[in-house]
């Protein structure tokens, strides 16, 4: 699987997330303005919340790459056949409703404050959503990644 990263911020956020993709396997593609790890604490704080088992750099672990310009990873990956499935609380989709039991595609996700931008929405193939009740903004956006990644490994068969 593909799990995109737009303008990523919080070390805890980028280690959580980088934790999730170790545990399904997943390619990290980490865009924009993100955060970038060579700061040693935000070293310690990604090594701190991805809590791999082996004293090694996360990064050995997962296979993450950077590129300046979301725009220009959508392009690529679709001329590579890949549809590219935006995650946005305003979408009409339901992420359960969404087949994921094919390899092209890749998931996106925004900032931890606002999301996707709309501009940004709009080179998208597609949104889903995480329904939730109370009129809340967002769910942090590890626990996004987590339900929306573990539905698409449950459709898989966990293979």
């Amino acid at each position: 699987m593909i799990l995109i990263f737009d303008c990523i911020r919080k070390p805890q956020n980028l280690g959580a997330v980088l934790r999730l993709a170790l545990a399904s396997n997943s390619q990290v593609y980490i865009t924009g303005n993100s955060l970038k790890h060579d700061h040693p604490k935000t070293r310690s704080q990604m090594y701190k919340w991805a809590r791999p088992k082996a004293k090694t750099d996360i990064e050995t672990l997962v296979d993450v790459k950077y590129n300046n310009s979301l725009e220009d990873l959508v392009d690529h990956l679709r001329s590579n056949g890949y549809r590219i499935i935006a995650t946005s609380p305003r979408a009409e989709i339901i992420y359960t409703e969404l087949d994921y039991t094919d390899d092209n595609y890749a998931l996106v996700f925004g900032t931890e404050y606002g999301g996707l931008s709309k501009k940004k929405l709009e080179i998208m193939d597609m949104a889903i959503r995480i329904p939730m009740f109370n009129d809340l903004e967002s769910l942090n956006l590890s626990n996004s990644v987590a339900i929306i990644l573990y539905e698409a490994m449950r459709q898989r068969g966990f293979k």
